[in-house]
């Protein structure tokens, strides 16, 4: 009577530490799964941000292209100006 005793024991023992070992277990996926987010929302920032600086040069670059085709007209207009 005395091993069944000791077995009793042993899983009550065993049953009062696995919901900690569980708790650990979720806390450990609440863990990784929050950095997940935090590491997918930074990843999701900096593609946003080269995505802003792509469109800026992009932006710039039709500007002088409108200022050189602009001139270029000019020119072409005053040539045929000076012509007449």
């Amino acid at each position: 009577m005395g091993i069944l005793a000791d077995e009793n024991i042993f899983l009550h023992a065993a049953l009062l530490i696995r919901p900690q070992q569980d708790e650990f277990m979720i806390d450990n996926h609440a863990r990784q799964r929050a950095e997940s987010v935090f590491n997918r929302e930074q990843r999701r920032e900096r593609e946003i941000a080269a995505a802003l600086e792509l469109e800026a040069a992009r932006h710039q670059a039709a500007i002088e292209n409108m200022k050189r085709l602009r001139a270029l007209r000019l020119s072409k207009t005053g040539v045929e100006a000076e012509k007449s």
